[in-house]
């Protein structure tokens, strides 16, 4: 009869081996990713490389743009630099263009949808590799805020979440959700809101300023 030690080993060999495997196909596509490109990149090739049998990356990802959106998230860098134009009104929306015509890609497109539908588990590996990926994204964006407050162009203190959710939050919901993409004059659209909004003073300013302004009337 088997004990229990050995009963726990068991059950801990596949979880061992499956993350093993995983690995391996996530380091595989991301060299053919860079060594070919997402069109010729084949399943194939991807299993002979790590060391694994096709029907195991089917089962698992279903499809070469779901393995390629996943490996994506694994790498937790920045899709693309913020472009250093000199100016935020035209790093913005530089930025913008050029994350619209990624997000028509298939393998950008399916690293949005693992990004939006798996689980926020802290244990989960993808929701590991989303926080590398956003940890990624928001490095940049202090850097873009930093060169923005160096030039005078927004106020010392502006939060770099901030940024993100005016700026890329928008042009993610026109892309993915609305099924449009994000042109010079909505990318121009866009960074305007954006920069309204960062330059205004915050609103509990703006409601202390009415507070006193009401008490010296009375």
């Amino acid at each position: 009869m088997s004990t229990p030690t050995r009963r726990r080993e068991r059950r801990q060999r596949p979880g061992g081996r499956s993350a093993r495997v995983r690995a391996a196909v996530i380091a595989a596509t991301l060299e053919l990713l860079a060594e070919r490109g997402y069109e010729r990149m084949e399943i194939p090739e991807i299993a002979r490389r790590a060391g694994v049998h096709m029907t195991s990356i089917y089962r698992r990802w279903g499809s070469k743009a779901r393995l390629a959106g996943e490996a994506l998230v694994e790498r937790g860098v920045p899709l693309q630099p913020t472009p250093n134009t000199g100016a935020l009104r035209t790093d913005l929306q530089r930025l913008l263009i050029g994350g619209s015509a990624l997000l028509r890609t298939p393998p950008v497109r399916a690293m949005f949808e693992v990004l939006l539908s798996r689980s926020t588990d802290p244990s989960d590996e993808i929701a590991r590799a989303r926080d590398r990926f956003l940890a990624a994204h928001m490095k940049e964006a202090r850097a873009v805020v930093a060169r923005a407050v160096a030039r005078s162009e927004l106020p010392a203190g502006t939060d770099p979440a901030v940024l993100i959710e005016l700026v890329v939050g928008p042009a993610l919901l026109r892309t993915l959700l609305m099924g449009r993409d994000v042109d010079r004059a909505s990318a121009i659209e866009i960074v305007a809101r954006a920069e309204a909004a960062l330059r205004a003073p915050p609103l509990r300013k703006v409601q202390a300023s009415k507070e006193r302004s009401t008490k010296r009337k009375t």
